[in-house]
């Protein structure tokens, strides 16, 4: 089981302090993942240490917070967003008794989902949000195909523009959706 963390800690490569504050994180025993605006932390955790794991992690947003404020930059735990991830079991024991997690000073309630990087990531991995909204999409960009598709002139201009849209809109995502199982049945 684990414990995971987003939001925007800073911007590591526009401020050039990437590795200080990579030091500041891995001096707790946190891994971490740092992106252009968006820092995400992750840390293991027993179910029978849950305490002591989520002190760690109090710990550690407590350093970086510090860290920011000696830098000259200011964390917003606003932004802040955390999910404790694993089993059925693992998520019902943990979740019953831990409501709250500390960052940064600030108490983050623990939430159902969370979107990085534009998948959505649920307390067990199931991807089930995630397929849904793929599957949305690829209804919606069907729909949009079938509505231009009286302003194309000529055959060869209407097979163009499917092939076109599909390429670029469907394809990717129909890909994932089939892998999925997911299915969209329209009429």
């Amino acid at each position: 089981m684990s414990v995971f963390l987003r939001g925007p800690f800073l911007a590591p490569a526009v401020c050039g302090v990437q590795q200080p504050m990579a030091d500041v994180i891995a001096s707790h025993g946190v891994q971490h993942q740092q992106f252009a605006d968006d820092t995400q932390l992750r840390l293991a955790m027993a179910t029978d240490n849950t305490a002591g794991s989520l002190s760690i992690f109090a710990a550690c947003t407590a350093d970086v917070r510090l860290w920011y404020m000696q830098n000259g930059l200011q964390l917003n735990p606003d932004k802040l967003e955390a999910l404790i991830i694993g089993t059925t079991t693992q998520v019902h024991a943990v979740t019953s008794a831990v409501l709250l997690v500390a960052v940064a000073g600030a108490e983050l309630p623990v939430a159902d989902e969370i979107k990085v990087l534009g998948v959505v990531l649920d307390r067990r991995l199931t991807f089930e949000k995630h397929v849904m909204m793929v599957d949305r999409s690829c209804h919606y960009h069907t729909q949009a195909i079938r509505h231009m598709r009286h302003l194309l002139a000529s055959t060869l201009e209407r097979k163009k523009a499917k092939a076109m849209a599909y390429n670029t809109c469907i394809a990717p995502q129909d890909a994932y959706r089939s892998c999925s199982g997911a299915v969209h049945v329209t009429n």
